[in-house]
């Protein structure tokens, strides 16, 4: 991760990240795609994807980051990573 030490630096980090998980998320959403018999559970097996593909990574230094700025952490972000 870069340096974070700006507003802006932890901005793009927070988009580049973004960028990252939706793209995962959406490789491993459509991997489960054909074993949904419910539609109506499309969007959650989205957002579990999409929560896995966040905590695969590592974002202590980003959540330290946010903290320093008086923002909240990433940790609460669970029931909705990416939104619908």
């Amino acid at each position: 991760m870069s340096d974070l030490t700006s507003p802006q630096a932890a901005l793009e980090a927070l988009r580049e990240m973004r960028d990252e998980i939706a793209e995962e998320a959406d490789d491993l959403a459509g991997r489960w795609r054909s074993q949904i018999k419910r539609r109506s559970f499309c969007l959650s097996s989205h957002n579990l994807a999409a929560y896995l593909a966040l905590r695969r990574r590592d974002v202590r230094s980003l959540q330290e980051a946010l903290t320093r700025f008086g923002l909240s952490s990433l940790g609460r972000s669970e029931g909705r990573v990416l939104a619908n």
